[in-house]
């Protein structure tokens, strides 16, 4: 019996070192040697902060203007409740809530000269994060180190901003948006909120 138990035992050792050396040894030595978390290997550096917030206006300037939640209900909306430049996002939809969200996108909107008056119109108006909340979503989450690791998932920008319109009136009227884009070490878009 004693025999036994000493085989049992060298063989439970012995699968034991084999799945360290293919299995638990590659993958430490990968962690331990692979790039910072937040390094872009294809430019061999770390962007900075200001250059994923740069990006991301650029975006927002660049599909001006953007449609807004006008409101949110629950269940089916009735047909008078829409007007002009309306549409549904029914439940289910977009968020995924039960409720109805009415999309707005202005007739008149007053697009930013360039990204100098963006930022001067929206002082304090972006950071980088690694977790978000969004106001519109039921939702939020967070990038895992092995994201930001693996180099999939990096950072999160968040842009506040005025969509500034007229309405049928000429009266100026003005939206707070939210962007909430998720990029890659290297600044590319991975998701959107």
């Amino acid at each position: 019996m004693d025999k036994k138990r000493g085989l049992f035992g060298i063989k439970y050792g012995i699968y034991l070192i084999i799945i360290s050396i293919v299995i638990i040894l590659p993958i430490s030595y990968w962690y331990f040697t692979a790039p910072p978390p937040g390094w872009c290997v294809a430019e061999n550096r770390f962007l900075s902060n200001n250059e994923k917030i740069e990006k991301v206006v650029v975006e927002v300037l660049k599909n001006y203007p953007h449609a807004y939640h006008r409101e949110a209900w629950q269940g089916e909306p009735r047909e008078e409740e829409f007007a002009d430049g309306d549409w549904l996002i029914p439940p289910g939809e977009g968020d995924g809530s039960s409720r109805s969200v009415r999309m707005y996108k202005p007739s008149y909107p007053l697009p930013y000269k360039d990204i100098k008056t963006f930022f001067e119109l929206n002082p304090s108006c972006c950071f980088v994060t690694q977790n978000y909340r969004s106001k519109y979503h039921d939702g939020g989450g967070a990038i895992s180190e092995w994201d930001r690791k693996t180099g999939r998932r990096s950072a999160i920008v968040v842009v506040m901003w005025k969509l500034r319109y007229k309405d049928n009136d000429g009266t100026l009227r003005t939206e707070v948006l939210e962007r909430y884009r998720i990029m890659d070490n290297c600044g590319n878009f991975v998701e959107e909120y």
